[in-house]
């Protein structure tokens, strides 16, 4: 969590400097090593906290903090692929049954939470350059 709060707060300052030296803080205020950490912008229950960035604020905000995800080389990068709640309880869209059939997507609103253009290139430069 540590990592999402660092993003959550650097964007919601403005000010990213916080963010330069990421790779190197130390394990003793909590910090893993690159090689063991899974970083990523929210997930589903830290948006529900509001303890990260979430496709409620402003897209670019979130679609930056993915891009520095992707960009920056500390940890493997997740990406998290969501859908529109209204409440910390709202669960997936499903049939009643703790199944997801074949959506009526109208029921529902999905939210891609990262255009695929933005994450695309950083993704792409990472596995050219061997940064992942």
């Amino acid at each position: 969590l540590r990592y999402l709060i660092a993003l959550k707060d650097a964007f919601n300052s403005g000010s990213l400097a916080s963010l330069a030296n990421i790779a190197s803080y130390p394990t003793s205020q909590g910090w893993v090593p690159s090689s063991e950490a899974n970083v990523y912008v929210a997930n589903h229950d830290t948006e529900r906290l509001g303890s990260s960035i979430t496709y409620k604020w402003d897209r670019n905000a979130y679609t930056l903090a993915t891009i520095f995800s992707l960009a920056y080389p500390y940890g493997t990068p997740t990406i998290l692929s969501g859908y529109e709640f209204t409440d910390y309880d709202a669960g997936a869209p499903n049939n009643g049954k703790n199944a997801i059939p074949n959506l009526d997507v109208s029921a529902y609103r999905a939210v891609a939470q990262v255009p695929a253009p933005a994450t695309l290139a950083p993704v792409g430069s990472a596995n050219i350059v061997g940064l992942r």
